[in-house]
């Protein structure tokens, strides 16, 4: 019997070692992809060494391969809001307008310089190298570092303060003469310049213009208007005032010798302060004599206070 040989060559490679090798070339292309990539990274980090790495920013402002000393150059061209922003400061009626820069914010450039060129140079190798990825792939953010001086800003309100704190006053009544004269309380107010700072700073932090209020502490006196009982003086004061009593009198008080008797007391009750129209104990007993005498109460404790309706001593 005859047998044939085959004339085709024979594979000898089985699945196995092909995908072997595939794998192994694999391993060997990724190797070398990352082992250029990290001397490129190197190499980069070389080329910028004490400046900001690529991708760094800030806003709109670029800072990759610029020094501190340029970072703080090119933040602040690009945040001049301490300098040009405005606030508006309203107590009422009355406006002021500062510069934020007036009221001691600023842009604190150094330290913003100092986070763009730690952007790839913190932490582990590994973290750093990530971290240089990052800035270059999708770019780092440097965000604006805002210094809020207070002390400042209380030195410029202390300013405001002269103009807008009014001491309190109570409205005070008095005789000239025959004519009443009276003068109008006054509320008190301060400037809260703590609060007011504290209302500032949200603006300022966000580098926002704004309208903003002053805080101010009002404290009304006892009494603001004395004009009403001025009114029932001049009335006590336009005759003579006649007394009479059972057994005595009368006593006729010319307006001039009343006008000397007069007393304004000030008191306070569940509705508030007011003003108490009387006559001076000791001169209505000086001059009431014997009747004086026979009062229940006697002259120490004797009070004269006028009835605001019927203008009568009770």
């Amino acid at each position: 019997m005859m047998r044939t040989a085959s004339l085709l060559p024979r594979n000898s490679a089985d699945p196995l070692t092909l995908l072997t090798r595939v794998l192994l070339a694999a391993f060997v292309a990724g190797a070398s992809f990352l082992v250029a990539l990290l001397l490129f990274l190197l190499a980069v980090r070389v080329v910028f060494v004490g400046r900001a790495l690529p991708g760094v920013h800030s806003g709109e402002a670029a800072l990759s391969g610029k020094t501190s000393a340029q970072i703080q150059e090119t933040v602040a061209a690009a945040y001049p809001y301490p300098q040009t922003g405005l606030l508006a400061l309203r107590d009422g009626a009355y406006i002021w307008t500062a510069h934020p820069s007036d009221l001691g914010v600023r842009l604190d450039g150094a330290a913003m310089a100092d986070q763009a060129l730690a952007v790839g140079r913190r932490g582990s190798l590994g973290l750093r190298l990530q971290e240089q990825v990052d800035a270059w792939v999708v770019g780092i953010e440097i965000a604006p570092v805002i210094v809020f001086d207070q002390a400042q800003g209380a030195a410029y309100l202390q300013s405001l303060a002269a103009t807008i704190d009014k001491p309190q006053l109570e409205a005070t009544l008095g005789v000239n003469g025959l004519e009443v004269i009276v003068q109008p309380g006054q509320i008190g107010r301060e400037l809260d310049i703590d609060a007011t700072l504290m209302v500032l700073e949200p603006s300022v932090a966000q580098l926002h213009d704004a309208e903003l209020p002053l805080v101010v502490r009002e404290s009304p006196p006892l009494v603001l208007d004395a004009s009403e009982q001025a009114a029932i003086a001049r009335r006590i004061l336009s005759e003579p005032l006649t007394l009479t009593a059972d057994g005595a009198g009368p006593w006729t008080f010319d307006p001039p010798t009343l006008a000397g008797m007069l007393r304004f007391n000030l008191v306070q009750d569940s509705q508030g302060g007011h003003y108490q129209i009387g006559v001076d104990p000791a001169a209505m007993t000086e001059f009431l004599g014997p009747l004086a005498a026979g009062l229940e109460r006697g002259p120490e404790n004797a009070r004269f206070i006028f009835n605001d309706e019927t203008l009568q001593l009770d």
